[in-house]
Order: structure tokens, then C-alpha cells, then sequence
């Protein structure tokens, strides 16, 4: 192990950096080997300290947003189960059934319209959010799922967007 050190060694001494700092007073060499520490302490810390904290605060962040998924999951539970039977039926009569999401889905993606947002409700209706879809699309939609699925649109709210022709929706499927 010496003699690997040993080449590294003389040619460090022979350096400018090593003559310089020889040259210099020992006040002067003790206040260069202070900034040296001071300056290893400085990239140990802004290297290996501030990342790994940053790491471990967004693990901490992801761990609790992945709780509190787990814990509306099991607070909702029922309201889950209650849809998850119903769309596992099958089964749709018009204006007797309530709506499953897969039904919605199901028939608005025969017309290409991408919903947003869907939300089963403690009363078994299903909460349907639009954005920038087009006005006739939804309006064929509306009227298929009342008429041909016998759903009723408990309630809507329509908004134009910026773009002719688009709109966004909220709905409420019963």
C-alpha cells in the first residue's frame, strides 16, 4: 500500500499548491487548514445532507398521502362495495337500476367523450365531471343514457369554454 502511495505522495510535494502552502507562516497555515475543513464540512453538507433530506421529506410527503388514500378507502368502504355489487350484477332495466360507473363509461366512450372525473354517491347516483368535450357529443350522450339506459341527469351545470363548440360539464347521474 506504500508504495501506492509513495508516487502520489512526491507528487504532491513537488506540486505549486504544496511549495506554496510550505511557504506560508504557521498563523497562515492553520487559518488555511480551518477553510479546508470548514469547506469539506460545506460540500459534505450541501452534497450528501440536503439531498438526502430532501429525499426523505418527499418519501415522508408520499407516505402520508398514501395513508390518507388508505384511510378514505377504508372510511368509504361501504359506498365501494355497494357500487362493486352493482356493477358485478350486470343487470340494467331502465328506471329501475341505479347507474354503475362502468355503464357510464361504457356509453360515453361509444361517443368518444372523456370523462374527467367520476364519483360514486352514499344515494347510489354518480357524480360525472366533463372538460373541453363537445356540446353535441355530450347532449347525444345525455339523452342515450336517459332514454336507451333509463337513467335520469339529477343535476347539470354547463359551462362554455373559450374554444367554440367545447363545454365543461358537471353532472349527477341517479
Amino acid at each position: 500500500m506504500t508504495n501506492i502511495l509513495e508516487p502520489i505522495a512526491v507528487l504532491i510535494r513537488n506540486s505549486i499548491v504544496h511549495q506554496w502552502y510550505v511557504s506560508k507562516s504557521e498563523s497562515d497555515k492553520r487559518i488555511l487548514k480551518l477553510l479546508a475543513g470548514l469547506s469539506l464540512s460545506l460540500i459534505c453538507y450541501v452534497g450528501l445532507w440536503v439531498p438526502l433530506n430532501n429525499y426523505v421529506n418527499t418519501q415522508q410527503r408520499q407516505a402520508y398521502l398514501a395513508q390518507s388514500t388508505a384511510d378514505w378507502l377504508v372510511a368509504n368502504r361501504m359506498a365501494l362495495e355497494a357500487v362493486a355489487t352493482s356493477a358485478g350484477s350486470g343487470t340494467s332495466s331502465p328506471g329501475g337500476d341505479q347507474p354503475t360507473i362502468s355503464q357510464i363509461t361504457n356509453s360515453a366512450a361509444a361517443l368518444k367523450i372523456t370523462l374527467s372525473r367520476l364519483q360514486p354517491e352514499a344515494d347510489g347516483s354518480v357524480s360525472v365531471a366533463l372538460e373541453q368535450q363537445s356540446f353535441n357529443a355530450v347532449a347525444q350522450w345525455l339523452a342515450g343514457i336517459e332514454r336507451e339506459q333509463g337513467f335520469t341527469i339529477d343535476r347539470a351545470s354547463i359551462d362554455r369554454t373559450s374554444e367554440p363548440g367545447l363545454i365543461n360539464a358537471q353532472l349527477r347521474i341517479r
